[in-house]
């Protein structure tokens, strides 16, 4: 459905930033592929348990098992915007591992409201090709945001 969406927008020639999905497009690895090589802009939400890809098991395989990682410190501050005028506090952080990084052709970002407890209600796992020159962690959060 979700492709069907996007070739009737490519085909309207609606204009748009990225293509945002939640998680059950997100890991979703035909869509995933078909907006890589089409090289479509998206930012897209994942379980962050999701493993994609082989590593030797000392490794992260997973956004989740990254950010084990990360210490508190690491974590970026960015302010998330609201059409109310309302905004917020949020963190987050640009993660290395796997084929992820900022200088990969996808990156891995964790935004939350809470980079110690990563509530479960205010946590996002995130992929986007977006390239950081493009799209900072800020603007990563401010698309993924739209989605709703």
């Amino acid at each position: 459905m979700a492709l069907a969406l996007i070739k009737r927008a490519l085909v309207a020639d609606i204009a748009f930033e990225a293509i945002m999905a939640d998680c059950f497009y997100g890991d979703h690895r035909e869509l995933v592929a078909t907006l890589r090589r089409r090289r479509l802009p998206f930012v897209l939400s994942h379980r962050g348990s999701v493993g994609r890809s082989w590593a030797p098991e000392d490794m992260a395989h997973s956004i989740k098992e990254a950010l084990e990682e990360v210490r508190p410190r690491d974590w970026h501050q960015v302010t998330r915007h609201f059409r109310t005028g309302h905004t917020e506090r949020w963190w987050a952080i640009e993660l290395s591992f796997l084929s992820y990084g900022s200088n990969k052709p996808v990156r891995a970002i964790c935004a939350t409201t809470d980079r110690r407890t990563l509530p479960e209600l205010s946590t996002w796992y995130l992929t986007t090709n977006l390239p950081l020159e493009v799209a900072s962690l800020e603007e990563v959060v401010r698309l993924y945001g739209l989605r709703h």
